[in-house]
């Protein structure tokens, strides 16, 4: 994808703390990777389209593709969409994520560190042969999109543009968008950010800063010198960033905007109302965020030396 690409561009906003690399490329999953499929597929459409050209006789004829990178978690949440431009015969259509080395002869979710949503029962396969009910069926012209939160370590699907809800926890780090197929025509088309999805996702990921600073805002100063200091600071950094996390300049008030709880909410309440959110995992991200930006920024500032 080329430099300062209107897809590029978009991926950037969307993902505004993820490291570039030596290359100064983002290391995004930004198509599927052509060395890492089964043979049973073939892509087109610069490896974004998927076309199955197995037997779809039997499980044991099933393909699966995975993208060119694993998630980053510092993207801190998360989302792909796939549109199903042709289910096939059957519609043996798997969505989901795996982790590198996983079996590609095989949909999402049925082998070990790997997870899919089906479309021919709308069931979730977390690691195993065996689904559970989840959501509907989808079929040809549907649009399913997949989102990671890294924050409290869950998967959630959407229809239409429509959430789901959570199909999967206690997630592990390093997983690939993967797609699998298992009938004859099956044809999808992935979106990984390049153009705008179905899925309104900006609105998911500005509710969740909102609930991260919230948490971090509420959370007492602790007695200690320099526990208090490091507090401080994080407070101040949020507060004069607020298009990161989408609160108020006004520490008082963070609360009350992002709809979480009242300014003077105890740590313990805020945390309570942000299910799967410690304050201490708010806090450690929200490092880690700042120490992405400070690392682009010089490594932008040293191109721009040598240039």
């Amino acid at each position: 994808m080329e430099k300062n690409s209107p897809g590029l561009n978009r991926l950037t906003t969307l993902y505004p703390f993820v490291e570039e690399d030596d290359y100064f490329l983002l290391p995004l999953p930004l198509c599927w990777n052509s060395k890492d499929k089964s043979n049973f597929t073939v892509l087109s459409e610069n490896n974004l389209r998927v076309n199955y050209q197995g037997y779809g006789k039997t499980h044991i004829d099933a393909a699966s593709v995975r993208a060119t990178h694993p998630i980053p978690s510092s993207c801190g949440l998360y989302y792909f969409e796939l549109k199903i431009l042709d289910k096939g015969s059957d519609g043996y259509i798997g969505i989901g994520l795996s982790a590198e080395g996983v079996d590609t002869n095989a949909l999402p979710g049925w082998r070990k560190n790997s997870f899919g949503y089906h479309g021919d029962d709308g069931k979730a396969f977390c690691s195993s042969g065996v689904g559970q009910p989840y959501g509907p069926t989808f079929t040809t012209n549907d649009v399913i999109g997949c989102g990671i939160n890294f924050i409290d370590s869950t998967c959630f699907y959407t229809k239409n543009g429509v959430n789901l809800g959570t199909a999967f926890f206690d997630l592990p780090l390093n997983l690939y968008p993967s797609v699998g197929l298992n009938s004859l025509g099956e044809i999808v088309e992935a979106n990984f950010g390049q153009s705008p999805f179905v899925y309104h996702i900006e609105d998911d990921m500005k509710e969740l800063r909102a609930r991260i600073a919230s948490v971090i805002l509420n959370y007492p100063v602790p007695d200690k010198p320099m526990e208090a200091s490091v507090q401080s600071m994080i407070a101040t950094y949020l507060m004069h960033h607020p298009q990161w996390c989408d609160v108020p300049r006004s520490a008082s008030s963070a609360s009350s905007s992002s709809g979480i709880g009242s300014s003077d909410s105890s740590s313990s309440d805020v945390v309570s109302l942000t299910p799967g959110l410690s304050a201490s995992n708010a806090t450690q991200f929200w490092f880690n965020l700042n120490s992405f930006q400070v690392s682009k920024d010089s490594k932008r500032k040293r191109k721009s030396d040598d240039a």
